[in-house]
């Protein structure tokens, strides 16, 4: 097991892939046990990326903008797809994470499946997140089985 690491990583594997997205004020550490779970479990290559404005360690709030967080995952997703050949890449999000990564699933943008950890919706005012309500049920209800997890004991 690695030491956690604030930098983004790859760990390559054998088909499939799996994208993971970490909060604010995170980084890519947030993740990392469970990608390195999911490519000893799984075999997929696993990326872990970083979120604009969250290149390094801080006591304050980075700054950028839910514009840049979205532009920045919808292009290293792409970037992913390049990189391993794989259109159907599942994508774990955290947290914050899950808002740039709920609008490109309402775009269509993510092909495979979905995994939302703690998500940072702000439910009363939906608004607030420029996603209608419908276009969040209609993405799950397309995706296929859950990314399954076993637990080691």
């Amino acid at each position: 097991m690695a030491p956690l690491s604030f930098s983004p990583f790859t760990l390559p594997g054998r088909g499939g892939a799996v994208l993971l997205v970490h909060g604010l004020g995170g980084g890519p550490y947030e993740l990392q046990r469970l990608g390195e779970h999911l490519h000893a479990t799984t075999g997929r290559t696993v990326r872990a990326i970083q979120l604009h404005g969250h290149e390094r360690p801080s006591t304050f709030m980075p700054h950028s903008t839910a514009a840049q967080w979205a532009a920045g995952l919808e292009a290293q997703l792409a970037t992913f797809e390049q990189d391993t050949g794989e259109s159907n890449v599942d994508v774990v999000a955290f947290s914050m994470g899950t808002l740039p990564t709920l609008r490109l699933a309402t775009k269509g943008r993510i092909r495979g499946r979905l995994a939302l950890l703690a998500p940072f919706l702000n439910v009363y005012r939906p608004a607030g997140i420029n996603i209608e309500w419908s276009m969040v049920a209609g993405t799950f209800a397309r995706q296929s089985a859950p990314l399954a997890l076993r637990h080691s004991e």
